[in-house]
């Protein structure tokens, strides 16, 4: 008997260990609605970040062999070429800001400075394509030494270069992108967070030829339109 993955949200984990209720039917959603920038709010504890990681492991270029079997007798696998050919076909960028919500503008831009680096961590293999000062404003990034402007613009620079990269529209994923603005109003600088926010999410999605999708999950509404 398999066991129940509690607390666990990561979808490949889930599909090969655990029971997993069978939700793909949101990969042909998205695929049936592939364009813009979609936002998904949904009550805590259902499911969000799962649905991402899902989302994720299906379209990520890099993950194309790993994951060749992971979707197999799942919905999903059983519509044909028409789905089938968007599977590892595209560069893919995850970004989680729940751990974003602190009690200070300080202490949440060095974290949400931190999940950037990250970032440009775990995509440094595009470094080879890049012309020098790409590469050199790359490298400040990722080693904490750029400009506050160079991270408020990081997320449509990297948009950028995976596209030069892979020659390919990226789809970005943002869990939980509401996480740091609502903590931010609550302790009285939600302007900073917001300028910050701003910028860095309607810079990199909004008339972004370079995505291909762009899908934000969060609790909260906090006003699309001050985002975008």
């Amino acid at each position: 008997m398999k066991p129940l993955a509690i607390g666990d949200s990561n979808f490949k984990t889930i599909v090969q260990n655990g029971y997993y209720i069978d939700k793909t039917g949101f990969i042909k959603e998205i695929i049936d609605n592939f364009f813009g920038t979609k936002l998904f709010l949904r009550p805590r504890r259902f499911g969000k970040t799962t649905n991402m990681f899902m989302l994720k492991e299906y379209f990520d270029i890099t993950k194309k062999e790993e994951n060749i079997n992971l979707f197999n007798e799942l919905y999903i696998d059983t519509l044909g070429e028409e789905y089938k050919k968007h599977q590892g076909a595209y560069p893919v960028i995850f970004i989680s800001l729940k751990e974003a919500k602190q009690d200070t503008w300080d202490i949440m831009y060095g974290n949400v400075k931190t999940v950037i680096m990250e970032l440009y961590e775990n995509n440094k293999h595009i470094r080879e394509k890049l012309e020098d000062y790409q590469c050199e404003r790359y490298n400040n990034i990722l080693m904490g030494k750029a400009e506050y402007i160079e991270y408020q613009n990081a997320l449509k620079t990297l948009i950028s270069y995976l596209y030069e990269y892979y020659n390919q529209k990226v789809i970005v994923l943002i869990d939980e992108y509401d996480a740091p603005l609502n903590k931010a109003y609550l302790k009285g600088f939600g302007d900073q967070a917001i300028g910050f926010i701003q910028t860095f999410l309607s810079g990199a999605l909004k008339d972004n030829s370079n995505v291909q999708v762009g899908i934000l999950t969060g609790v909260l509404q906090i006003g699309q339109k001050s985002i975008f």
